[in-house]
């Protein structure tokens, strides 16, 4: 992850926002399905990795998963409306007794095109996106977060209503605040994760 830090404004709350904001993406995902014309969608992507890293006697070991699980309905000709969850889990044992850990997730808004020749796009729009390092008194949250996430993929089919393929996924989070324990203050500067990698995808009609 990428971590960047410049000065800029006040930004309003996003979690004080997220709640109606989800609700506004279930509200919408009902009314499309009442006019959807090939039913309904799903995008699940996922990506495992393992790194391991030696330095004479000391060594570590990372292991991420980062998940992607879009939900849709078809409005018409390809054109997908719904919601997708994001995640990103990631535990590095950096010592026999010392483990960290990290996740992030947020829910969000998603658009797109899947094209008849075997190819998609999709934004989503992350509402309220939270980040957590450590666990315990010790726990970091990153909150009152907004973030954008572009998926682009191949598909190949494999059975009826089924496709799978490589999906090249770029994702950018910005946090406003961090809470410690029972401490939460303003994050001073941008503080944010931004991504690129391939995932393995599914793309599903039911």
């Amino acid at each position: 992850m990428v971590q960047s830090r410049t000065s800029r404004g006040t930004r309003w709350s996003w979690s004080q926002t997220s709640i109606t904001c989800c609700a506004l993406v279930c509200a919408a995902l009902a009314s499309s399905a009442a006019v959807a014309k090939s039913g309904i969608f799903c995008n699940p992507a996922l990506l495992y990795t393992e790194e391991q890293i030696r330095r004479g006697n000391a060594k570590s070991k990372t292991d991420t998963l980062r998940l992607n699980f879009g939900l849709g309905v078809d409005i018409d000709s390809g054109f997908i409306l719904g919601a997708k969850y994001y995640s990103v889990t990631a535990s590095s044992d950096i010592s026999d007794s010392d483990t960290e850990k990290v996740d992030v997730s947020g829910l969000g808004l998603m658009t797109g095109w899947m094209a008849p020749k075997n190819w998609s796009i999709f934004a989503t729009w992350l509402f309220g996106p939270e980040r957590t390092e450590g666990s315990g008194s010790g726990k970091t949250v990153y909150s009152d977060g907004r973030g954008i996430v572009i998926d682009a993929g191949w598909r190949s089919s494999v059975g009826s209503g089924v496709e799978v393929g490589p999906q090249l996924t770029w994702s950018s989070i910005t946090y406003e605040k961090s809470k410690v324990g029972s401490t939460s203050s303003s994050l001073s500067g941008t503080w944010s994760d931004t991504e690129l990698y391939p995932y393995l995808a599914a793309w599903i009609r039911f």
